[in-house]
């Protein structure tokens, strides 16, 4: 059980990230991705540069920040997780509970793929003037993914047999950093002078400075097998081997700071042996708007690098040799093996590395069919590919589809925005609906968005759930 209980806490609690996949605004929530073409404002800052001059309103700013959550799981549901910790609790056997079963029948073969997020403190003010609009944001970032394959439950969860050889392999990529933002956007008038069918054309252009504080990859193959019969033909040793790659950066040490276990052992390890790093990126788009009711859009965000100059490599090869009645100690005799490795200068190399952002490209179409009544009722299609920095270890970027629709009655100076939207992606592997309410007075914006709520829903569940709502000021 210690073993069980460490690997659930460890991908339980180490999975904080922000994928550009993930939405930080009560709007973008409510839409779930289908806002390429019509998101502008504070929204305009994260996917789309060219909406922040499409802006009706002069200036906006958001220092109370905008505050979200989100759970994602590529095969397990939250109904499956809850009965997971209500049969744990109640002591019950959890393989004839059945509760395993159920979790392994969804896991695809190539692995699971599941964590959280919380977005919070986020800082963004915006300026139209009269032929451009310039915006500045800063968003502190944490992005975590964590990648296992399938053998790890079949091992650890269904049934633990000592008798055959139990094999499986993690990853793992932290990055931890503060994400400072300028854009900048404008219309494209030259252009739409040659385009006769053309409106309007938006464009825009973003300038990202990072300024990391973690950096921390792994990449670890557990094997696990009896060591042979003794003298009287009984096997009581077992041979267990770890190998790991490990690279780490960064003076903040934040997000093992949060784990007790790294807390003890790794921070202490890797404190004042590495530097810091920088990097850039960029954002750039444009919306074309047709006939002043339908709108184009496209975007690429976060297109740009992070480097660490001195970064801690460490190449650990653990093997050793377990009798029967330490089995349950497995955990702390791997890591602490590892450790006395590691804490050898000779095991230790100091590199440069460079890593990238979640890179996204999104593409997508809005209507607005009452040209009487224009804004009242819009409809928007997206299409979204994300997080290509997840190719660099060796996983696959994320693939999204969105439609939405919005309703925005008005009376003077108040508004209240209905939105609806339907997303299928690949991280959650399954279609959901989103919802989400705005109520305006006047200069004071409240979003609310929320996707998921068939976690509710028992014996359904969701595997992905996330809310978020913002307090903004727009003049």
């Amino acid at each position: 059980m210690k073993i069980f209980k460490f690997i659930i806490s460890f991908l339980f609690v180490i999975n904080f990230y922000s994928y550009s996949l993930n939405f930080t605004t009560g709007k973008s929530v409510a839409f779930y991705g289908a806002n390429a073409s019509v998101c502008d404002g504070f929204d305009a800052l994260l996917y789309n540069p060219a909406g922040l001059f499409m802006t009706d309103s002069d200036y906006g700013f958001n220092f109370l920040g905008s505050y979200g959550i989100r759970y994602y799981s590529n095969s397990i549901t939250s109904d499956e997780l809850l009965d997971f910790f209500i049969v744990m609790k109640q002591g019950r056997n959890l393989s004839r509970s059945g509760v395993i079963n159920e979790m392994l029948t969804f896991i695809p073969d190539y692995g699971f793929d599941f964590g959280a997020n919380a977005s919070v403190g986020n800082i963004m003010v915006y300026k139209n003037f009269k032929n451009f609009g310039i915006g500045f944001s800063f968003v502190p970032k944490t992005e975590v993914t964590i990648f296992g394959t399938k053998s790890l439950f079949h091992s650890f969860l269904e049934k633990l047999d000592l008798t055959k050889k139990l094999s499986f392999e993690t990853k793992l990529v932290a990055l931890q950093y503060l994400d400072l933002n300028i854009s900048l956007s404008t219309r494209a008038k030259l252009l739409e002078k040659k385009l006769k069918a053309v409106d309007k054309i938006y464009i825009g252009l973003n300038q990202h400075f990072y300024f990391p504080t973690l950096f921390l990859k792994s990449n670890s193959q557990f094997t696990m097998k009896d060591a042979g019969p003794n003298d009287e033909g009984v096997i009581d040793k077992y041979k267990v081997n770890m190998n790991t790659d490990l690279i780490v950066a960064g003076y903040g040490i934040g997000i093992l700071n949060s784990i007790p276990f790294f807390k003890e052992k790794y921070n202490k390890l890797f404190e004042n042996k590495t530097g810091s790093g920088f990097g850039i990126g960029y954002d750039m788009g444009f919306i074309v708007e047709f006939n002043n009711y339908v709108k184009i859009g496209f975007s690429i965000t976060d297109l740009g690098f992070i480097i660490f100059p001195t970064a801690v490599h460490a190449s650990v090869d653990n093997s050793q040799e377990l009798e029967l009645d330490s089995i349950g100690a497995i955990g702390d005799s791997i890591i602490n093996g590892m450790i006395g490795k590691v804490e050898d200068d000779d095991e230790i190399e100091e590199k440069t590395e460079i890593w990238m952002p979640g890179t996204a490209i999104r593409v997508g179409i809005s209507v607005d069919p009452l040209k009487n009544k224009k804004g009242f009722l819009t409809i928007m299609n997206d299409i979204s590919i994300c997080d290509f920095n997840r190719i660099l270890n060796g996983s696959y970027p994320t693939f999204s589809i969105s439609t939405g629709l919005e309703l925005k009655p008005k009376y003077k100076k108040f508004a209240a925005p209905l939105r609806i939207a339907y997303n299928y992606n690949t991280q959650a592997n399954i279609g959901a609906l989103s919802l989400g309410l705005g109520l305006y007075f006047g200069v004071v914006h409240l979003d609310f968005g929320i996707k998921g709520l068939e976690i509710l829903i028992y014996d359904l569940g969701a595997r992905e759930f996330c809310c978020a709502f913002d307090l903004t000021f727009i003049f």
